[in-house]
């Protein structure tokens, strides 16, 4: 079996946003030979990374070797949770201007408001449960604990609202099932919200510091808690209210495969600051005496980088580690440019907010169903969970052979989105999951030929001839069609 949690811990390891965000627009800068990265190449940057698809982006680029496929695949199949939601980041840069919301709707409702702008949207209202924000005589018990240690509270705290230095955050909503965990919440600011990054969405990208926890009362406290890129799937309401869900699959909440989420469990939520990525990156320029000592290594090496599109491989290579090096040699110059979230990337909200959660698996609507799409040696699609917001499948694939694709009962392909949080698990949405079709397709036929099939502008002719579930029905290793209806 895949040890999800070893592969997503060395991804999340190694990732750091800005940092990748750096490298991409310096690499071009090397690419397009500039002395700085101009608005057009910043432009053409953007539009690259817009579109490549999850399954070519890679968490950190290492710029002496080039990554193999096997490396794109071992990435992507598990450590999806650790850049789906900064991947959307990079799409398009701009600033928020929500327009201002006749009215800010009550505490309790933050699924219905957001609606459809959620990745996994739909009826939430028959699932979830609010948390109900009357001061109580346990949470008055904290506020004079909290006042006593000096922290910033105000009389206005609850159980699930509290505010700190300006910024109140209040839990509305809980929602759980066998494969996710929502947890919907108000962001309220005293001061208007700074400027953000939007996705491609236009959302705003909002999300906890990496210095905040989440504890499960089933779990060991010593294990690793940190919410690493906990992004908040959402929008901003007005100037001064973001509402947002955070959403974990069970792959982040579990810590083993064998495990199951139980019925009845409580969390501990500790937000330490809230973090958006700024429209325009501070950092500061390559110094110039840096990009000298880059030019003469260069020459040095008889290479010069207007000539770079008909390098031949090794000279790639030693472009690569000059590259790399005139790099390093800034970070040494600048080493709190260095920090994923740092002063010139980043907006933060601090404080040290403190929630205690009591959670309630809902299992209606959920169905779990085993499959037959698997290869000769058991390896493949072993079953699906279906719920009534995704479809989750539970795929083994020890040497990263595979890629395993969803389709709807119409034959609509059902993808991860930004917020998924996992690559084999897909938003129901508007999609008529009443069956699906699974297949077990060879990973690099499937990202080389198959994908662009469906993807390709033309498909709608195309299909008229040959659907794309009939391309798969040739090409798959395995297959099989779930029905859900009792």
């Amino acid at each position: 079996m895949i040890d999800n949690k070893k592969l997503k811990t060395t991804l999340t390891t190694n990732f750091q946003l800005p940092k990748q965000v750096n490298q991409a627009k310096e690499e071009a800068f090397a690419k397009i030979k500039a002395s700085k990265v101009s608005e057009a190449a910043k432009t053409e940057v953007s539009s690259t990374i817009s579109s490549t698809s999850e399954t070519d982006f890679i968490s950190k680029p290492d710029f002496t070797h080039t990554p193999s496929k096997s490396g794109y695949k071992q990435k992507f199949y598990k450590g999806f949770a650790a850049i789906a939601a900064s991947a959307a980041i990079f799409s398009i840069i701009c600033t928020a201007n929500p327009a201002l919301a006749d009215n800010i709707p009550v505490v309790g409702s933050v699924f219905q408001t957001l609606g459809k702008s959620l990745g996994f949207y739909g009826d939430f209202k028959h699932y979830a449960k609010p948390l109900a924000n009357n001061s109580s005589k346990d949470s008055s018990a904290d506020s004079d604990a909290s006042a006593s240690s000096g922290e910033t509270n105000t009389a206005s705290d609850s159980l699930y609202s509290q505010t700190q230095n300006g910024t109140t955050l209040t839990l509305s909503e809980v929602y759980c099932n066998d494969s996710a965990l929502y947890l919907s919440m108000t962001i309220q600011t005293e001061n208007e919200f700074p400027d953000c990054f939007l996705n491609q969405d236009q959302k705003p990208i909002i999300l906890f510091g990496m210095d905040s926890t989440l504890n499960y009362s089933f779990k060991n406290t010593s294990e690793d808690n940190t919410l690493l890129n906990a992004y908040l799937d959402g929008k901003q309401i007005d100037s001064h209210t973001y509402f947002g869900v955070l959403r974990l699959n069970k792959e982040d909440i579990l810590t083993s495969e064998n495990e199951s989420i139980p019925d009845n469990f409580n969390i501990q939520l500790n937000v330490k600051n809230i973090c958006g990525y700024k429209p325009d990156d501070s950092a500061p320029e390559m110094p110039q005496d840096l990009k000298d000592a880059y030019q003469q290594a260069m020459a040095e090496n008889g290479l010069n980088e207007a000539n770079y599109k008909n390098f031949t491989e090794e000279q790639q290579e030693i472009e690569h580690r000059l590259f790399t090096e005139m790099w390093n040699r800034y970070y040494e110059r600048y080493p709190d440019a260095t920090e994923g979230l740092n002063h010139y990337n980043t907006w933060t909200l601090e404080g040290d907010w403190n929630f205690s959660v009591d959670v309630e698996k809902n299992t209606s609507d959920s169905i779990t169903k085993e499959t037959k799409a698997v290869d000769s040696d058991g390896n493949g699609i072993l079953s699906v969970t279906k719920t009534p917001f995704e479809i989750s499948l539970d795929v083994t694939d020890p040497e990263f052979k595979y890629f395993a694709v969803v389709l709807d009962a119409d034959g609509n392909l059902l993808s991860a989105n930004s917020t998924s949080g996992s690559a084999y698990t897909v938003a129901v949405q508007d999609s008529d999951v009443s069956s699906i079709s699974v297949y077990l397709c060879d990973y690099d036929e499937y990202m080389d030929e198959l994908k662009g099939y469906y993807f390709s502008a033309d498909y709608q002719e195309k299909a008229k001839t040959k659907t794309f579930k009939q391309l798969l029905d040739e090409h798959a290793v395995a297959s099989d069609t779930i029905n859900f209806k009792r």
